[in-house]
């Protein structure tokens, strides 16, 4: 969605964050305030903390080599979150 790979608009799930000294990469998500439970569950809220956590060594060149990328990392922390 981030890069248009997908027909939906990345802004109805996602915001980018514009703050620019903090570590990892550069794509990071602002993750959205919520005042109720029902939408802390939302697949586009839960997914946010993951994609930020994502090293700093993550590729986004290209969706090959990103998703290439992402198969060193162990994403077993985060089944029970989400």
């Amino acid at each position: 969605m981030l890069f248009g790979l997908v027909w939906l608009d990345f802004r109805m799930f996602f915001a980018l964050s514009h703050v620019d000294n903090t570590r990892g990469h550069r794509y990071k998500l602002l993750l959205p305030s919520s005042n109720t439970d029902i939408k802390k569950y939302f697949f586009s809220v839960r997914i946010v903390k993951v994609w930020n956590e994502l090293p700093i060594s993550t590729d986004f060149s290209s969706l090959r080599i990103f998703s290439n990328s992402n198969h060193k990392i162990d994403l077993a922390r985060y089944c029970n979150e989400l």
